[in-house]
């Protein structure tokens, strides 16, 4: 069953009554309740995307040119992504140039088998090698602009196009529906940004979508938990060494829509960023955008000096594990964050410190939960 961990098998389905019974969890209902529960859609949603799947136009009203021309917009970018993503693979598996990202993923310990999952690839570093190759497949330059997957120059006497991501590693960015909505491109030289991502196209938006949720959303929902980290190669760890529940923003804080999206999966969340002032500040705006989806937030208290990553190559994904096992509520991982940095020794550091704390207590809505920090703090 899909729906609750078990040993035995307990779900079943019904073809001649179209319907499904888990005998373990009790979960039952049509095809529609299916993927409600599945995807964590409203009815509306599950309709239109079993209609999108079988071809059936469920539209409340007639589709309008405008409607028409950017459906069709949105279809071409998802047929464009796919096939950069199949491009970006093929050149890091067999290209001789691709030996530097070949050589950048052994060395982060990212083995073929994840490659492959992850669907990772290499950007060449020849300014249109990408707009080349999807030339002989007849796709204009225009359209891998509207895709987000080249750019444009427009200050000379005639437009030069050229590739978004040169010389870069390439990670798919792919919804929960498995399709390739955009791409983050890590420099394998002294490039800056060290990471980019797409820009907003017909199909990306970086608030909306979240890294890893295509592998990671039945772990999710299993585990009632999701875990937050920053970046591509936490992910691709964590999910190495069998820790299949993690995610990643894509370059921000958590937002309010990917707190919404992590909603429809998981009860809490459980923050693992760095262990450094970055990751404790990106904690920190991150809390704030869970309030108004009713997410359990905990954080998870790496040792110092130590990302997900990190933290996998050095100790096991044990060790990963247990940092989530014993994440902390968010009031809890601020006092710790406060008494670490104050100065017991002097008298007018440790009021400073109090000050402190009884600030994050107050913030505590638990009457009982506030009445036990301050037991243990006095």
């Amino acid at each position: 069953c899909p729906f609750h961990a078990e040993r035995t098998p307990s779900f079943t389905v019904s073809p001649d009554k179209q319907l499904f019974y888990c005998f373990g969890c009790h979960a039952g209902g049509n095809v529609f309740t299916f993927i409600m529960k599945l995807e964590g859609l409203t009815f509306r949603e599950a309709v239109r995307r079993l209609g999108q799947r079988a071809g059936i136009d469920v539209s409340e009203s007639p589709e309008t040119p405008g409607e028409r021309e950017a459906r069709e917009r949105r279809e071409r970018t998802y047929r464009l992504n796919e096939l950069a993503m199949k491009y970006y693979s093929k050149v890091l598996l067999k290209s001789q140039t691709g030996a530097t990202a070949r050589d950048y993923l052994a060395r982060r310990g990212v083995g073929p088998e994840a490659q492959e999952l992850f669907g990772i690839g290499y950007a060449l570093p020849g300014w249109n090698a990408l707009i080349t190759a999807m030339g002989r497949s007849g796709v204009p330059p225009q359209l891998l602009v509207e895709a987000g997957l080249a750019a444009v120059d427009t200050t000379g006497p005639r437009e030069r196009y050229y590739d978004r991501f040169r010389n870069r590693a390439i990670f798919p960015i792919v919804n929960v529906y498995g399709r390739v909505v955009g791409f983050g491109g890590r420099a394998l030289d002294d490039s800056t940004p060290k990471y980019l991502n797409s820009p907003e196209s017909p199909v990306f938006n970086k608030r909306t979508n979240l890294y890893g949720l295509n592998l990671a959303a039945d772990r999710i929902r299993v585990n009632q938990t999701a875990v937050l980290v920053e970046g591509y190669m936490d992910v691709i760890a964590a999910h190495q060494a069998g820790v299949g529940h993690v995610v990643a923003t894509l370059g921000t804080a958590l937002t309010a829509e990917q707190a919404r999206l992590i909603s429809r999966y998981a009860q809490r969340v459980v923050m693992c960023y760095d262990a450094d002032s970055a990751g404790a500040a990106a904690t920190g705006r991150g809390v704030g955008t869970t309030s108004g989806v009713g997410l359990e937030v905990r954080v998870a208290m790496l040792p110092e000096g130590h990302d997900p990553d990190s933290l996998v190559r050095h100790f096991g994904g044990e060790a990963l594990e247990k940092a989530i096992e014993l994440a902390v509520p968010y009031a809890r991982y601020r006092i710790e964050q406060i008494l670490l940095a104050t100065d017991m020794s002097s008298l007018q550091n440790r009021l400073s410190g109090v000050e402190a704390v009884v600030a994050v207590v107050a913030d505590v809505a638990s009457e009982v939960e506030r009445a036990e920090y301050v037991r243990e703090l006095s």
